[in-house]
């Protein structure tokens, strides 16, 4: 099964790629720019890891945060 990651920052996909060893499957989401609630919560609602940073200001409200069923690490 592929890892999923929901970035909410502005990498590119082969950086965020790169951040596990080549020998996982990989799955990226790239979420747009703020405000964008809705795809944030379509992103990480199957996330395993959620790649995020205070520069593009995406909210982690309590309604995404309980959307999240897969979520490992934020």
């Amino acid at each position: 099964m592929a890892v999923r990651i929901a970035s909410l920052s502005p990498y590119a996909e082969d950086v965020v790629r790169g951040l596990l060893p080549s020998d996982h499957d990989v799955e990226v989401v790239l979420v747009p720019p703020a405000p964008a609630p809705d795809a944030v919560r379509e992103a990480v609602a199957d996330a395993d890891l959620v790649l995020a940073d205070k520069r593009h200001r995406h909210r982690l409200d309590r309604d995404t945060l309980a959307a999240m069923r897969r979520c490992q690490l934020i």
